[in-house]
């Protein structure tokens, strides 16, 4: 192993103080050389950058020379701010509730003090726009302003001639505002992509859009604890919009994919053996922590509880996979049909059948009803309940009135603004409250702890909306002696996704699996 190279810190004139060494003075005109032969240099991000790669050990000036806004920071979030202040093209991979918004704040404010940066430009999923970043601004830094770029295109514009020091603006805004993004912003600005997951697709608008705008920044920091939730190939489409320099890292998808992937039949890839390492390999330079690293958090228990199907259910389940059974007799199942079929399994095991183009049509399921309402009668903290279509929300939502707790309801059609005032109200309340909600609408950023409770009355069968969704109560803050996660069952094909979930599995055979 090389041994590092060491250096002296003079806090007090924010100034490190090298050996001897013939090649400061090259790389650094500017260089103090002191009459024993050491030189003096500022303790700045560039400096450390240059030093390190020299084979010096050298502290990012964060941890010398910050007050932290006046907090106490995890030591999960110092590490990660301390990489970011040195590193202009970096991820952090910080897994859910760790604090990754608070980090970035620190590197900003610590960078624009120095004079490094100016403004921030924040992408991030439409539900985290006001209640995540908004608040966390405010909170910590109430000198800084925050234009939030969301609603008619006008009225985007119109913040964005403002003068504010965070722009924050919903992944899909980049499209909307991509020209008008590119004169706002330039290199001594920060380019920072909240859940940058979403972009694994590097031929999709969104990704473009995101592409254009990062060739233009000198920081581009990309966030996610979920770097690949599908397969590792997910990483290409990150690894372009954040580093796509990254020594080694192949620059086409097809060998990006050849070199982490197998072929298993005409359609089907699998991971190759250290196919994951490979990835945080590329995707350098990084920080990862989990929650488990950061703080002590109460346990997490996973339930499930039995439902039984009505009557009018079990029928329509029974045809289904009698249907279902005869195309796969037949050879007929596809990867397409298959996720339609569970699909419609899912619906009516809930209670929530889409027929005759879209039209949704109510199942007789009251025993299923009556269980969610025990869950919630029997949890003193406010709870969480999960939905997986909008009517069954908007159904459950009137179902839950007689408990006589406040029920609030979130979907897609619920405006942000409102959005804003429900979590508001469900985090400060002194009265236990639910939230009946579509967990896409809940899946990124949000802390809400007041909840001790997240029940899913039926599963979502994309792993990242549900680890994320759950991450809601599973965060700093949480004071419950335990954090429950429920699984309302009454069916074989919930039972066959709720696995696979757990085991963090594809759901492709699970269909075949009822057959078995």
């Amino acid at each position: 192993m090389t041994q590092l190279l060491t250096v002296q810190v003079s806090k007090e004139h924010q100034a490190l103080v090298i050996p001897a060494d013939p090649r400061i003075p090259n790389l650094f005109p500017h260089n103090k050389t002191l009459p024993t032969g050491a030189h003096v240099l500022p303790h700045g991000p560039e400096e450390v950058r240059v030093l390190r790669n020299l084979g010096y050990a050298v502290p990012s000036p964060i941890m010398s020379n910050y007050d932290w806004g006046g907090t106490t920071p995890f030591k999960a979030q110092e590490t990660t701010t301390a990489m970011l202040v040195v590193e202009p093209r970096a991820y952090v991979l910080n897994t859910m509730g760790t604090g990754k918004t608070r980090s970035v704040l620190f590197a900003f404010d610590f960078l624009k003090r120095r004079g490094l940066v100016n403004k921030m430009l924040v992408a991030a999923p439409l539900s985290t726009l006001n209640f995540t970043w908004g608040r966390e601004v405010f909170g910590v830094f109430p000198g800084y302003s925050v234009g939030v770029l969301h609603g008619s295109k006008a009225k985007r514009l119109k913040i964005l001639e403002e003068d504010h020091d965070i722009y924050v603006v919903n992944h899909d805004g980049l499209s909307v505002l991509g020209a008008e993004l590119k004169e706002k912003f330039d290199e001594n600005d920060i380019f920072c992509i909240d859940e940058v997951a979403v972009f694994r697709n590097h031929r999709a608008k969104k990704h473009k859009a995101a592409a254009a705008l990062t060739k233009d920044f000198k920081y581009v920091w990309g966030l996610t604890g979920t770097p690949t939730p599908r397969e590792p190939t997910n990483a290409f489409g990150i690894i372009k919009l954040i580093n796509p320099t990254a020594p080694g890292a192949p620059k086409i998808f097809t060998h990006f994919r050849d070199e982490l992937m197998m072929r298993r039949g005409p359609f089907k890839w699998i991971p190759r053996a250290g196919a994951q390492e490979k990835v945080y390999k590329y995707m350098q330079p990084s920080v990862r922590f989990t929650l488990a690293d950061c703080v002590d958090m109460p346990p997490i228990i996973h339930q499930d509880y039995e439902a039984e199907l009505s009557p009018q259910q079990n029928k329509i389940y029974k045809e289904v996979v009698q249907h279902c059974r005869s195309l796969s007799e037949a050879g007929a199942i596809t990867a397409v049909n298959e996720g339609v079929a569970i699909n419609k399994l899912l619906q009516v095991a809930t209670g929530c059948v889409f027929v005759d183009g879209g039209k949704p049509v109510t199942l007789e399921s009251s025993k299923r009803v009556k269980v969610l309402k025990e869950l919630i009668e029997d949890n003193e903290e406010s709870v969480i309940v999960f939905a997986p279509y909008v009517p069954l929300v908007k159904h459950l939502h009137e179902e839950l009135q007689s408990l006589g707790v406040t029920i609030h309801m979130v979907h897609g059609g619920v405006s942000q603004k409102e959005r804003d005032r429900i979590f508001n109200t469900f985090q400060n309340a002194p009265t236990k409250q639910v939230i009946v909600a579509h967990p896409a609408t809940m899946a990124h950023g949000l802390t809400l702890t007041a909840a001790s409770l997240i029940t899913w009355y039926g599963p979502t069968y994309d792993l990242e909306i549900y680890e994320q969704a759950n991450a809601r109560i599973a965060r700093p803050g949480q004071t419950a002696d335990r954090i429950v996660i429920a699984h309302i069952i009454g069916s074989k094909i919930e039972r066959k996704v709720y696995k696979r979930l757990s085991e963090k599995e594809a759901m492709q055979g699970t269909l075949l699996e009822l057959f078995e």
